[in-house]
């Protein structure tokens, strides 16, 4: 079913309506409803039921009538898009019921696979203890990051060499751009070896491989432009 009752023309949401409320009706919680809530739907069904019936009605079709079957086709939307999210909601509830009920399936996205490379890692600058940088992905046709990221992570170790140690990386930052700017305390010496890595990230804050640290410079005062 391409899409919900509520969301069909006035005919189709006055048969949709009659019998989603027959049928939440004779066994609310079934559907993860309580009483109260199927006998409201009920009364407002036949609220527009009756109101769609002389809005169509050539002999009671009037303008006021017409409104009268607007406001109440409103109102019978808002309560079944309300009732029906509380069904989606119930686990219980299988997609066989759902259509019965004359809802639309909800479809649930495949997750996206975490990242399988790791970027490159560009300096464009470097002045004082700020460094511009520019991350890529060599093994993609997209320039910048990979479709199925959402940004990347950066680290930073100061050393003579790489520690092999990942807690003693210092976390940067979580960057959604590939060009990107990160500077560094006054603990850190100016001319300080400085080692970067960086992963990409993916849904849900899956990550990637690391990149192979790269050192740069601090060149104090100093700019260094790539």
């Amino acid at each position: 079913m391409p899409r919900s009752f509520f969301y069909g023309t006035d005919g189709e949401l006055y048969t949709g309506s009659q019998m989603f409320s027959t049928k939440i009706s004779a066994t609310p919680t079934v559907f993860g409803l309580v009483m109260t809530q199927s006998t409201a739907y009920a009364a407002q069904n036949i609220a527009y039921a009756t109101a769609y019936l002389a809005a169509i009605n050539p002999d009671t079709r009037t303008k006021a009538n017409v409104a009268t079957k607007n406001d109440a086709k409103k109102a019978l939307k808002i309560m079944a898009r309300d009732l029906a999210a509380i069904i989606d909601a119930t686990p219980t509830v299988t997609d066989g019921q759902k259509i019965d009920l004359g809802l639309a399936i909800r479809k649930t996205p495949s997750p996206r696979p975490a990242p399988s490379s790791s970027p490159t890692i560009d300096i464009l600058s470097a002045l004082g203890r700020t460094l511009k940088l520019r991350l890529h992905d060599d093994n993609s046709s997209r320039r910048g990051r990979p479709s199925n990221t959402d940004g990347a992570t950066v680290m930073a170790f100061v050393g003579a060499g790489p520690s092999n140690n990942p807690q003693d990386w210092k976390f940067m930052g979580i960057f959604n751009k590939t060009n990107v700017e990160i500077t560094f305390d006054g603990s850190v010496p100016s001319g300080a070896t400085v080692w970067l890595s960086a992963f990409w990230v993916g849904s849900k804050l899956t990550s990637g491989p690391a990149s192979a640290p790269i050192p740069v410079n601090l060149p104090g005062n100093v700019s260094m432009a790539a």
